[in-house]
């Protein structure tokens, strides 16, 4: 953990009260169809565990009633896992091991295990979990059909309540996998068999999430509504020509508006709406089924005054960094509500949001299809009907390329913040992208930005009747 007083090259800190597929001669970084059909339904599952065990045939609120330590991930699911490439070697050895050595388990003959496996690829785990999958036939089964029922299988597993081994789809910890997938002919009990194999390494390092990714695009959200000019112009738009291209925002251009603080159920809707573009291959604000955004909103509980959403598909190369394409994700949404034909309501730099969801998830294309691999998001903004609490909300980082604007990847995690309430006596953590939010109680809205180049103890002394706030070296 990161002491303080801390040097801290550049800092910015938001403060805000609110109301509020297989062969095995190919590439190996390079997974193929259905091994990425695979992850489609393993992050479908974490996105909304009990609409895809409901798909199973059980019943979700027997499934809540079995399962009540995993009531949380149930009800609110988890963020999508990202592909990693040293994972999928490992996971992909595994399985061409097992298919040449004719043995189904997590212990290689050799006596290497799961972990064994994955640190011999180059990645360095915090946390680890590995699931196995196998299907013997006689006669053919395709490989569409194949992953389903290996996916089933796996899932329904990790429901069981009986289940000792520590879940792996359903574990918050892990945020990246690998999955390895191969076919072939095996002796089993009662004799030979084809079958499909599936090995699926999870794990976690200190490394960027798409969980971070998430969080980095609120605080690239937040420094547009902050500074939208200054961020206007690092983005190639000039600061004279936008004003006078859109004059009646000038005052939000010029002024700014407070940073807009997470909402899980929006959280949850955006989340949802960006996995069923993803596995639909669209990209509209209604849904398959013909919900609007506000329906959508609603219909996970959130009560509101305003509603707003902004959605986003943007190419990436696949082995980019996840920083570098949050940015490019920001880049591409703000630079739509800088154009001055923008057809629809802009979001940003709305002054009715005090609320925001995002949901980040990574589209991998199918053969011939019109889709690269991009990333898409869903932005969803609101205002509360009725107050929800106050958010203090902050982000500091080291101005590393020295423009004066937080970059994904300049977070400062580990930091120890300190609040001074009238009402509570409050320490906490900065996060891996180098923010943090508290909900502390009803107050008022104002925002602060901290100095920079300062020798800073991160003291933050409220008073919520008046809403003034002060720091302290």
């Amino acid at each position: 953990m990161r002491k303080i007083p801390i040097h801290i090259a550049g800092l910015i800190l938001f403060l805000l009260l609110f109301i509020g597929f297989f062969g095995t001669a190919r590439a190996e970084q390079n997974p193929d169809q259905i091994e990425l059909k695979l992850l489609t339904l393993i992050n479908q599952a974490r996105w909304d565990p009990l609409a895809v065990a409901g798909s199973f045939g059980l019943d979700p609120n027997q499934v809540l009633s079995d399962l009540p330590e995993l009531s949380e991930i149930l009800t609110h699911g988890l963020p999508a896992l990202v592909l990693n490439p040293q994972l999928y070697n490992a996971a992909l050895a595994h399985t061409r091991d097992m298919l040449d050595n004719n043995y189904y388990g997590k212990i290689s003959p050799d006596g290497r295990s799961p972990y064994d496996r994955v640190v011999e690829n180059g990645y360095d785990p915090v946390v680890t979990g590995e699931t196995s999958g196998i299907l013997a036939f006689y006669n053919f089964i395709g490989p569409d059909t194949a992953v389903q029922i290996l996916f089933k299988n796996m899932f329904l597993d990790e429901l069981n309540p009986e289940r000792e081994e520590p879940r792996n789809i359903l574990n918050p910890e892990l945020n990246e996998v690998g999955i390895g997938i191969g076919t072939g002919a095996m002796y089993l009990d009662s004799g030979n068999y084809n079958v499909y194999l599936a090995t699926c390494d999870f794990a976690s390092s200190d490394g960027f999430t798409m969980e971070n990714a998430e969080w980095a695009l609120l605080h690239l959200i937040n420094q547009a509504r902050a500074n939208p000019l200054q961020v206007a112009e690092s983005l190639g738009v000039n600061p004279d020509q936008l004003l006078g291209d859109l004059p009646e925002l000038c005052d939000v251009l010029t002024q700014g508006l407070p940073p807009v603080g997470v909402n899980q159920d929006l959280q949850r809707t955006a989340r949802e709406h960006t996995y069923e573009m993803i596995d639909h291959r669209y990209l509209n604000q209604d849904s398959i089924n013909g919900n609007s955004f506000e329906e959508r909103i609603r219909e996970n509980g959130y009560d509101s005054l305003a509603l707003g959403e902004s959605l986003g598909i943007t190419p990436v190369e696949q082995q980019a960094a996840l920083e570098d394409a949050v940015q490019k994700v920001f880049k591409r949404l703000f630079l739509a509500e800088l154009d001055k034909f923008y057809p629809i309501q802009r979001n940003i730099l709305n002054p009715k949001f005090s609320e925001v969801g995002i949901g980040l998830g990574e589209l991998n294309p199918e053969p011939n299809e019109y889709f690269s691999h991009s990333f898409m998001v869903t932005c969803d903004f609101g205002s509360p009907a009725v107050p929800t609490g106050a958010y203090l909300m902050g982000l500091i980082y080291t101005d590393m390329d020295g423009d004066g604007l937080y970059t994904p990847g300049e977070g400062m995690p580990g930091v120890d913040i300190h609040i001074d309430n009238p009402h509570m006596d409050f320490e906490m953590t900065s996060d891996r992208t180098g923010g943090f939010q508290l909900l502390l109680g009803p107050g008022a809205t104002r925002m602060v930005l901290w100095p920079r180049d300062a020798y800073k103890e991160f003291w933050v002394e409220i008073e919520q009747d008046n809403a003034r706030f002060e720091y302290r070296n």
